[in-house]
């Protein structure tokens, strides 16, 4: 929730807002949807949502303080699958009512003109809908004219609608799915410096733990356009039906000549994305207004069950010089095998130091913050300063004791965030990765499982061998001949029911097992 000033701003700006459905302006820059599952009536067959959709007007509009901010968002639901085309058919309508509001102030020191002649506001709307159960799976979709005017990478971009949109998985049938979206957390930036490299975290978090896909898409245009002046309403009237169905995908906004999606911001401007993360960065050549969208998509089990798209404006300005706070390596440490990546074995410890420098001499102030820094999701997890500020150069000394269990295939991740204090500030994002095995061997017993009476004695079982682990070695019906850390000897009882049965106890105490591989003792052929 906003802080008590800006909920006085908030109240203010509500005494002024006139709710206007033919107020056609340029207040809408950007935003997405998200939504939480929260509940299933069997007996109803229907199955309850919470949306939020978070969106960013211009304040600087014309009609600010007079038909925006809207108290009220319609929202369209449509049936179909995740990757329909073509004619999605009407199912209801639903409201999103405001329930909070901020400025976004660009975070600059004092002094610093730099994205201060930007007036944003980002507002928060929420409303629950009850959506009958359907194998199919929902759409959610916000068609809004109008744009602002004057867009450097659209065609009349005045007269290009917004249309914001997400995907709800299936109630009922074999691919019924019950879900909580993606949703980003972080706070779109408001401009960017021209012929420089600006970071955009793309921060999104996923309730469900669900495998996050990113990637720069193309903005939807939507159908509500010809706005400033035009005869189409400025918002879809669902409930009039005047959009049933609903083509989709909808139309794609029209770049202007020279931009396409691989060319956002022209000849010479510079994009990229990073599939898995969402970390992209962005340049521009030119100074102007531009337009983007991120669309996350939602895997369980390798079937994609949820989309979700962000659509974004930003501004290019020349900004002065000012350098960013400079990384250094860790690709030295020990443990790394990459840089601001490492290795470990479940029980280990390491110690790292995350350092920056400054080429400029300013002040540097150092955030870290994921999942291997939450005691609730990671614990016990990475100790260490989570924010540190310094002149120049900072560091931030970080240690983890695993505990025996943590060992998993996925890594453990958090991220660093250095931001100086120059004009404008600098911002680089460090991520780092840190794997932690199981002990070598768990899982990797072998050796015959069906065994001839006449062949019963002096038979091997092995274990990769690992000079850190101690090896305890059982057998039932049969007896143990021999054995080491890594092989076992063993003459079996004919007639009886066998078993063998091994634990490992890693060089940090970590014991692990038992695995067992049951053995068929079978006559003499």
């Amino acid at each position: 929730m906003v802080t008590k000033q800006l909920q006085l701003a908030f109240s203010l700006l509500m005494l002024l807002c006139i709710h206007s459905k033919h107020a056609q302006a340029s207040h809408l820059i950007g935003g997405n949807m998200s939504y939480e599952f929260v509940s299933v009536n069997n007996a109803n067959q229907t199955v309850r949502y919470k949306i939020k959709i978070t969106a960013y007007n211009d304040c600087n509009s014309n009609f600010w303080g007079s038909g925006f901010p809207e108290t009220n968002l319609n929202i369209g639901v449509y049936t179909g699958t995740a990757l329909a085309s073509g004619n999605l058919p009407y199912l209801l309508e639903f409201n999103a009512s405001l329930i909070d509001s901020a400025r976004v102030v660009p975070f600059v020191p004092p002094n610093c003109p730099i994205g201060m002649q930007t007036c944003i506001y980002i507002l928060e709307y929420q409303g629950v809908v009850n959506l009958p159960f359907n194998t199919d799976g929902y759409h959610l979709i916000y068609d809004r004219c109008c744009r602002p005017p004057g867009i450097v990478n659209l065609q009349n971009s005045g007269a290009q609608a917004t249309t914001l949109h997400c995907f709800i998985p299936p109630s009922s049938g074999a691919n019924a799915v019950f879900n909580n979206s993606a949703s980003f957390t972080d706070t779109l930036v408001t401009y960017i410096c021209s012929n420089d490299t600006t970071p955009l975290i793309n921060t999104a978090f996923d309730a469900d733990g669900d495998v996050l896909q990113y990637s720069l898409v193309h903005p939807y245009r939507g159908y509500t356009g010809n706005g400033n002046g035009g005869n189409n309403p400025p918002v879809m009237a669902y409930s009039n039906m005047i959009m049933n169905p609903y083509g989709f995908e909808p139309p794609l906004v029209i770049f202007n000549n020279g931009y396409n999606l691989l060319n956002i911001f022209g000849v010479g401007g510079y994009t990229f994305i990073n599939p898995n993360t969402g970390y992209s960065e962005l340049s521009a050549s030119a100074p102007g207004i531009y337009v983007f969208a991120v669309e996350i998509r939602e895997f369980r089990n390798g079937v994609l069950i949820g989309r979700t798209r962000r659509d974004m404006q930003v501004l290019a300005q020349n900004c002065p010089l000012n350098d960013r706070p400079i990384a250094s390596p860790t690709i030295t440490h020990p443990k790394a095998t990459g840089n601001n990546q490492f290795r470990l074995i479940e029980g280990d410890s390491i110690c790292f130091d995350v350092n920056y420098t400054d080429a400029n001499s300013n002040n540097i102030d150092l955030v870290l913050y994921g999942e291997a820094l939450t005691p609730a999701l990671v614990n016990p997890g990475i100790a260490g300063p989570r924010r540190v500020n310094a002149q120049g150069s900072v560091s931030s000394r970080l240690c983890w004791q695993t505990a025996c269990g943590q060992g998993r295939t996925q890594p453990y991740t958090f991220t660093a965030r250095a931001t100086d204090d120059g004009c404008p500030p600098k911002i680089t994002y460090t991520f780092f990765s840190i794997i932690v095995d199981p002990s070598p061997g768990v899982g990797q017993l072998s050796g015959p499982t069906r065994v001839c009476a006449a062949n019963a004695n002096n038979v091997l079982y092995t274990l990769p061998y690992d000079s850190g682990n101690s090896v305890q070695w059982q057998v039932v019906g049969g007896t143990i001949l021999s054995q080491t850390d890594s092989n076992m000897l063993v003459n079996w009882n004919v007639g009886q029911n066998a078993m063998v049965i091994v634990s490992t106890t890693n060089k940090f105490g970590c014991v692990f097992g038992p695995d067992t591989l049951e053995v068929v003792i079978g006559p003499t052929l």
